[in-house]
């Protein structure tokens, strides 16, 4: 009689195993390394074509459907952020924009951050801010511009965040002699809730409109010396001397702060999630040189 023997079961996914053989490590290149996942049978290295995959699989008496189900590996999301690094050396700051309503403040604003100029402005609400880092003397600087309304009836709101700013920018209007007539208002309430010994620089706006000017440069000048600060006839239509007002502004908030953690002051720290500086500097450290507290 013939015995008719039935094959071996085989499987596609349990190959036999060969005697010398341990476990499978898989590995994938990674932007950030090699991942190794564990599976049973072969020590293979995986190249990441599907054609490469299906040989060396071949290779090892493996067929290509037993290759183990790759695990999701979160490291390339880290390589693709890391693409766009975020400075380690970072001074943040806040500069407030404040005067009457309609003297351009929101214009000055898009001109500086954004480069661009409407002549159709709304009305700013209570407060706004934009965002934009600038280079100063080869250091990094994050600079929020705060936004304020000039309306009376908002002024209860926007004074609340004077004691926030490391700076500000007191504008009036050159064709609205009201504008500047309102500056003693503005700067009582500077000192009043602002910082002590605040850095106050003065815009006198829409210097493009020469033929409608209702205010003089020598009432202007006379205001600046009275208070102590410094006078910058500006454009945001023309974007006349707008850039230069701006640096010098945060050149002077970094110089008093520099100053104030020399003698050992501690840094302004008017918010939980942001502060110009770190702490005191240590002996012989420089100023932009300490790393930022937060994001």
């Amino acid at each position: 009689m013939t015995s008719i023997v039935a094959p071996p079961k085989t499987s596609l996914s349990s190959p036999p195993i060969p005697p010398t053989v341990g476990r499978l490590s898989t590995s994938t290149a990674s932007p950030v390394g090699r991942m190794t996942t564990a599976a049973p049978y072969a020590r293979v290295s995986v190249p990441r074509s599907a054609a490469e995959t299906i040989r060396a699989f071949a290779s090892a008496g493996i067929p290509p459907s037993a290759e183990p189900e790759p695990k999701r590996s979160t490291s390339s999301i880290v390589a693709v952020t890391s693409a766009f690094p975020i400075p380690t050396d970072e001074i943040h700051m806040k500069i407030m924009m404040v005067g009457d309503t309609a003297v351009g403040k929101t214009s000055i604003v898009r001109r500086i951050v954004e480069d661009a100029f409407t002549y159709q402005e709304n009305a700013t609400v209570g407060l706004d801010f934009k965002i934009r880092r600038m280079l100063v003397d080869n250091i990094q600087v994050r600079l929020q511009i705060w936004d304020t309304a000039g309306q009376e009836r908002f002024q209860s709101i926007t004074t609340q965040y004077f004691n926030r700013a490391h700076g500000f920018f007191l504008v009036y209007d050159i064709t609205n002699d009201r504008s500047f007539k309102n500056l003693d208002k503005w700067m009582q309430e500077i000192r009043q809730k602002g910082q002590s010994n605040v850095e106050i620089i003065l815009l006198a706006n829409k210097g493009d409109r020469e033929e409608d000017r209702k205010v003089s440069r020598e009432a202007g000048l006379e205001f600046a010396k009275k208070n102590g600060l410094t006078l910058w006839e500006i454009s945001a239509q023309s974007n006349a001397q707008i850039e230069r007002a701006f640096l010098e502004l945060m050149r002077k908030v970094m110089d008093r702060r520099k100053y104030e953690l020399e003698e050992g002051a501690k840094a302004m720290d008017f918010s939980s999630s942001y502060t110009l500086m770190n702490g005191p500097l240590a002996p012989g450290e420089k100023h932009h040189l300490r790393k930022r507290c937060c994001v």
